[in-house]
């Protein structure tokens, strides 16, 4: 379908046919996985505009990946004014072998046919041809998937920052391999990292080294629209942690309050967690441990929230071992963007935490390069991070012209 090869083009003293205010106002709210230059030259019969309250069609669009690596995006057309009532989703998944451009073209098309609704609706639906390409068409078979669902990543990383009196240098890498179908969710990754720093100071050399590696892995059973079940087991070793090697393994449950249907729009969860974990400490522990065998339980809410309004991401989180209920830990995390009137909207960020469970501290006193370089975890009671954003954006309300010049 298009809007036509060319627009028409009028001479001062002729009226367009059909004027441009015809087309409905369109607000695209989407993340940074809509490339909207792309989007606004290839869909040219709709006016976008920069907020919600002045829009026709507020469209939605959410992304959520896939049990193969590819990614789900949801199109919520939602219609106001005119077109109250008129809503629809439609969806389109980017395989993960597509290339962005293929992604943003695929994408772009779906939108395009969910526009059409509401601009069939309009004067403007005269200037509309729909073309159908059926040479792609093929009678639908059974998949045959030689990898049974499984899906693998590998990844690796490195840097080096010289200067004359200082070096720097970190090595990382991972490897994943996960399983997802409608029954069962499995997923596992092996990943570590070193980072070495060396300073010449009076001709003395100064090396400060951090190593961390390790590994976790999960089998999730769905039971239903609201409850799930599984294990988890994980390892690591961590010289920043006074660790020389860390297990873990044990059950967990989880209750959805909506149908995990409904996940890319809305979530609200509560999972328990119990298991066994074991640690060989690197250095003797401020409790005179070299070693133990703790149980530790968890309780953990979290809500997700992507609508029109806004979206939120909030979890409260608590956790304590059996042997000494006393040794716990409390964790709120937020992240909330609102839209509060038009063109402005407000951000929050932060986090709190209540720490009295750091079993694996070593005793003595910390150096003071270890202090400096973070190389060493130091023994606190609490955690705090927080931070607000403002913006108020006024002015004209359409967004048509694509300009990518200096």
């Amino acid at each position: 379908m298009s809007s036509g090869d060319t627009a028409p083009a009028f001479t001062d003293d002729e009226e367009p046919r059909i004027s441009r205010e015809d087309a409905p106002n369109v607000f695209l709210d989407c993340s940074a996985s809509c490339d909207r230059t792309y989007i606004r030259t290839e869909i040219t019969f709709v006016n976008y505009v920069r907020d919600r309250e002045a829009s026709d069609v507020h469209v939605l669009i959410t992304a959520q990946r896939t049990g193969s690596g590819s990614r789900e995006f949801e199109l919520d057309f939602i219609g106001r004014n005119e077109f109250e009532g008129l809503n629809q989703e439609l969806f389109f998944i980017a395989q993960q072998v597509n290339t962005p451009d293929e992604t943003r073209a695929g994408l772009t098309r779906i939108l395009k046919i969910g526009l059409v609704a509401y601009v069939a609706q309009t004067p403007l639906a005269e200037q509309l041809a729909v073309e159908f390409d059926d040479t792609d068409v093929v009678q639908e078979t059974e998949i045959a998937d030689p990898w049974n669902f499984w899906v693998f990543d590998v990844d690796g990383n490195g840097s080096l920052d010289s200067e004359s009196l200082r070096d720097s240098y970190r090595f990382g890498g991972s490897v994943s391999a996960d399983r997802v179908t409608e029954l069962w969710r499995v997923r596992s990754r092996v990943n570590g990292n070193y980072d070495l720093r060396r300073f010449e100071n009076d001709d003395e050399t100064i090396e400060s080294a951090e190593s961390r590696w390790g590994g976790w892995g999960s089998v999730v059973k769905s039971l239903g629209d609201h409850w799930s079940a599984g294990v988890s087991g994980s390892f690591e070793s961590s010289t920043r942690n006074n660790t020389d090697f860390r297990s873990g393994l044990g059950p967990a449950i989880e209750y959805s309050v909506f149908p995990y249907s409904e996940v890319s729009r809305r979530e609200l969860t509560i999972a328990y967690r119990v298991g066994v974990n074991y640690w060989d400490y690197t250095e003797v522990t401020i409790f005179d441990k070299v070693e133990e065998t703790q149980v530790r339980q968890s309780l953990e809410a979290a809500l997700r929230v992507r609508q029109p309004w806004g979206n939120a991401n909030i979890a409260l989180e608590g956790s304590t071992f059996f042997s000494d209920l006393g040794k716990s830990r409390l964790e709120f995390r937020s992240f909330i963007s609102l839209r509060v009137v038009k063109g402005l909207s407000v951000r929050f960020s932060g986090g709190f935490e209540l720490i009295n469970d750091q079993l694996f501290l070593p005793k003595g006193d910390a150096s003071l390069e270890e202090i400096l370089l973070q190389r060493r975890q130091l023994a606190t009671n609490f955690g705090l991070n927080s931070s607000i954003g403002l913006s108020y954006t006024f002015g004209s309300i359409y967004n048509n012209v694509v300009n990518t010049r200096l």
